[in-house]
C-alpha cells in the first residue's frame, strides 16, 4: 500500500520531467535548420515524374548564395541555371533560351 501511494505521488513529477513530443520535435528541427544553414554547396541526382507518368532525371547543383543549376540527362534537352537574379532556361531541342527574373 505504501509503495502504491509513493507511485501515485511521484507519477505526476516523472511525467512532467519527460520532454514533450513538441519540445523534442522543436529541438530536432533546430538541429536540422542549423545543419542546412551551414551548407554552402549541394549536389544531388534527381528524378522528376510528369503528369503522364514520364520520368526525367538529372543532376542538381546549389551554391549559396543564389546559384543553382538543373542539368537534365538525355533525352530531356533542358538546362536551368540561376545566378540569384535571373533563371536561364535552355531547351537544346528547340535551340531556345528564356530568361525569367527571380
Amino acid at each position: 500500500m505504501r509503495r502504491l501511494l509513493s507511485i501515485l505521488i511521484l507519477t505526476p513529477f516523472l511525467v512532467a520531467a519527460k520532454p514533450s513530443p513538441q519540445a523534442t520535435h522543436a529541438s530536432d528541427i533546430a538541429r536540422v535548420e542549423a545543419y542546412l544553414t551551414g551548407l554552402t554547396t549541394i549536389v544531388a541526382d534527381f528524378n522528376q515524374v510528369d503528369a503522364q507518368g514520364g520520368v526525367a532525371e538529372g543532376k542538381f547543383y546549389l551554391k549559396r548564395p543564389g546559384k543553382m543549376r538543373w542539368e537534365y540527362k538525355p533525352p530531356t534537352p533542358i538546362l536551368l541555371v540561376s545566378n540569384g537574379k535571373v533563371i536561364t532556361y535552355y531547351d537544346a531541342e528547340l535551340d531556345q533560351i528564356n530568361y525569367v527574373p527571380v
